[in-house]
């Protein structure tokens, strides 16, 4: 759940980001804003990577065999090359955000490039979530093995986050997402 709000965050990053480029809204989509979200987004992330730490202090210490096996498919295995890269995507978006803290000086392209890093580490800890437990769980009742997704899937994909982009833009367009001024209402 954590890393649903970290993604959320990110990619409501990126929205405000490309709304403010593409109508001109410097003035309303200020630093403040950004500033914030950054501020939200660091101190999700570290949270996130805290939970991360402690799942796999459980998952290699006390667990069943079976999760200890996909345990060891994530940091050592198969899919470790994932993994490492999510976890590191998520780290060098937390370092970013918080030195900008610390200086407080803020830079709205490292912010949203923040926002970038980690969506592209959730999409990869969400697919590892899924596959992992299915290639070296128990969840099916098969030998151990690999996925590769197809054209399909990947299509699928890019339809939904084109739909979704599409469904954003109708909304934006009946809910106006900034305040507007009424008009003079002339005689």
């Amino acid at each position: 759940m954590i890393l649903a709000g970290v993604s959320g965050v990110g990619l409501l990053i990126i929205i405000a980001a490309l709304v403010r480029q593409a109508l001109g809204l410097k003035a309303q989509l200020n630093m403040e804003v950004f500033r914030w979200l950054g501020n939200f987004l660091w101190i999700l992330t570290a949270v996130y990577l805290y939970f991360l730490v402690v799942e796999f202090l459980t998952t290699t210490y006390a667990a069943h065999h079976h999760e200890r096996s996909v345990a060891s498919a994530l940091l050592t295995g198969e899919y470790a090359w994932l993994f490492w890269l999510s976890v590191g995507l998520l780290a060098v978006s937390f370092i970013s955000l918080f030195a900008q803290f610390m200086t407080r000086r803020y830079v709205l392209s490292l912010i949203v490039l923040a926002g970038v890093l980690v969506n592209l580490a959730a999409i990869g800890k969400r697919y590892l979530i899924v596959v992992t437990s299915q290639t070296h769980g128990t969840i099916l009742p098969y030998e151990t093995g690999t996925y590769s997704p197809t054209w399909v899937e990947y299509s699928i994909i890019l339809g939904l986050m084109g739909l979704g982009i599409l469904l954003y833009i109708l909304f934006m367009k009946v809910f106006p997402i900034m305040e507007v001024e009424e008009g003079s209402q002339g005689g």
